[in-house]
């Protein structure tokens, strides 16, 4: 399974590096409707696969780590959300929805959150075809990521992705394919997807779904970034996009009083007094 290790994280140590100490955050991205989870003749609403985050994170020592699980959904509204915080409210059931998620990429059916003569066949379906559907669900996903790394051999500019969503009786299969590259220097980067497929519980929404996002470096410090991104069309009938602009400014610091020392001030300093140590 692919893992992205997100930005920030540290291994550090002072001594032998066995003893180096943890702080890495890393995220396995998917996608899965809450249907799986909750009766979906009851919660007709949940019926949407939506983009999920499986984090893994990972403390104290390198040798005998601390992990812990969560489970987001980046993209989904609060009431959405807090379904899923129903679901996963203790850690046996978050770390059998985050294995299901793993394996599976879909979330597991729990018998207990469900009410209605409609979980039992689920529950039976899901008991007596898992072994396929893993089998499945594995397959697809070794060779998406086996093409993948193929895509990107043609050109060291480009990152291309390919992913295949096999679906069910809840939701249709997919095909997403992913571009990232980076121009002028690595000033400019450029992350763009199309999905294709897809539930369309909404009969005016087109089956096809796009999204980029392009960020500028102007500085050190300050990014500028504009971002188009595809919203749920079960809830978005009028706008299934949302666009915006944004800028970020970011400087690192020791001290509070540094904060208000210019960069090249501090640089100065810096250097003069090393020259200062070294006499």
């Amino acid at each position: 399974k692919r893992f992205t290790v997100e930005n920030g994280g540290t291994i550090s140590w002072n001594g032998p590096i066995e003893d180096a100490d943890l702080n890495i955050r890393a995220l396995y991205r998917t996608k899965a409707s809450l249907s799986d989870i909750y009766n979906k003749q009851e919660f007709p609403e949940l019926q949407e696969r939506l983009p999920v985050e499986c984090v893994l994170n990972l403390s104290n020592k390198l040798m005998n780590p601390s992990i812990r699980f969560d489970i987001l959904l980046p993209t989904a509204d609060e009431r959405t959300r807090e379904y899923l915080r129903m679901a996963i409210d203790n850690d046996e059931k978050l770390s059998r929805q985050f294995l299901y998620l793993l394996v599976m990429n879909s979330f597991y059916p729990d018998p207990a959150l469900y009410s209605g003569s409609g979980s039992g066949s689920q529950v039976s379906q899901s008991d007596t075809q898992g072994a396929g559907i893993l089998g499945v669900t594995t397959t697809t996903e070794m060779l998406s990521n086996q093409l993948s790394n193929w895509l990107s051999q043609i050109s060291n500019d480009f990152d291309i992705g390919f992913n295949y969503r096999p679906g069910n009786e809840i939701t249709d299969q997919e095909v997403e394919v992913a571009l990232s590259t980076q121009l002028l220097n690595d000033k400019v980067t450029l992350n763009g997807n199309v999905d294709v497929g897809g539930n369309q519980l909404n009969t005016n929404a087109s089956a096809i779904t796009g999204e980029f996002t392009i960020e500028v470096k102007l500085t050190d410090m300050l990014r500028f970034k504009v971002f188009n991104r595809s919203n749920n069309n079960l809830y978005y009938q009028v706008h299934p996009y949302t666009q915006g602009v944004g800028i970020f400014y970011r400087r690192d610091f020791d001290t509070f009083k540094s904060l208000f020392i210019r960069p090249e001030e501090r640089k100065r300093k810096k250097t003069t007094g090393d020259e200062t140590k070294e006499k």
